[in-house]
């Protein structure tokens, strides 16, 4: 399994800039999975309005007895 958020620096550099660079690998990872969520969410709602807008509103009542209509009793 690939671990992106957990990806370490390389290891010629110094304490500090290992440190920077791993909080900018964090950030970054953050970052793009908050924004994938948004995006996701916001398909979700977009597919939630179109659904409301899509299905009428007023359905046709079912008839209440269908043999009647027919002449079946």
């Amino acid at each position: 399994m690939i671990r992106l958020g957990a990806l370490e620096p390389p290891s010629g550099l110094d304490a500090g800039t290992k440190a920077i660079l791993r909080s900018d690998i964090t950030q970054a990872f953050l970052f793009s999975f908050r924004l994938i969520m948004f995006v996701c969410a916001g398909l979700a709602v977009l597919s939630a309005g179109i659904a409301v807008w899509m299905i009428p509103a007023n359905l046709p009542q079912p008839a209440e007895d269908v043999g009647a209509a027919v002449g079946g009793g």
